[in-house]
């Protein structure tokens, strides 16, 4: 396991690895390394000011910050929030505000 993929599987207990190099053939490679592109993907991280909050410490993003914090960690150059980023479409907008916060 390359030392991205170790990175980000220290992440999380769900969070999975996969080495997507390891089964290429060699006219798959590309001919510069440098530009292969990083992607950290996530998903359900659901955002709010209950039930995430209890689960980060009373921070509703700390999901959400945990993961950007891991895409800084890998240099990534795409960051791909799938599906339940956030509880629902009716949070406060001290929580929203703090979402913004990260992502801008």
């Amino acid at each position: 396991m390359n030392a991205r993929a170790r990175a980000s599987a220290t992440f999380s207990p769900h969070c999975a690895s996969v080495d997507l190099t390891a089964n290429r053939l060699p006219m798959d490679l590309p001919a510069n390394r440098a530009s292969d592109v990083v992607l950290v993907h996530s998903s359900d991280l659901h955002v709010d000011q209950d039930r995430a909050a209890g689960l980060g410490d009373g921070d509703g993003t700390a999901t959400l910050r945990a993961v950007l914090a891991t895409a800084r960690a890998l240099r990534a150059d795409v960051v791909l929030l799938a599906g339940d980023t956030f509880e629902n479409n009716q949070l406060g907008s001290a929580i929203l505000d703090r979402a913004r916060g990260l992502l801008t």
